[in-house]
Formats: C-alpha cells, sequence, structure tokens
C-alpha cells in the first residue's frame, strides 16, 4: 500500500527525470558533432556535459 510519502518520493523522481531529459535534449541541440554525456549516480543522472567539436575547413597544400 503506497502512502503518501511514497507518492510524493515518485513525483519528485518524475520531475526531476524530466528535469534530466529536458536538459539532454538542450545539450543535443545545435549539436553537428560532439559528444553529450550523462553521470549517472544511485539511478540520478547528476550531471549533463557537452562538449563541441569545429572542423576546420582544409587548406589546399602548395604543390
Amino acid at each position: 500500500m503506497s502512502t503518501k510519502r511514497d507518492l510524493a518520493e515518485s513525483i519528485g523522481r518524475d520531475e526531476r527525470a524530466e528535469d534530466a531529459i529536458e536538459r539532454i535534449r538542450a545539450a543535443l541541440h545545435g549539436l553537428r558533432c560532439g559528444a553529450v554525456t550523462a553521470l549517472v549516480q544511485d539511478g540520478v543522472v547528476v550531471l549533463v556535459e557537452r562538449t563541441e567539436k569545429v572542423r576546420l575547413p582544409r587548406r589546399a597544400s602548395p604543390v
């Protein structure tokens, strides 16, 4: 049988999960080349990190 506390904890987990998903989506937005990493501790996302790489155009080499 669920208690009010169990329900409140469940809602809190759901809100944290939705927040983590939104932050991951935001990190992915506009990313052309790179990585998004989610660090999880005890089943909870605690860090979202975005690393973007910028590719420079190749220069013509002298012959």
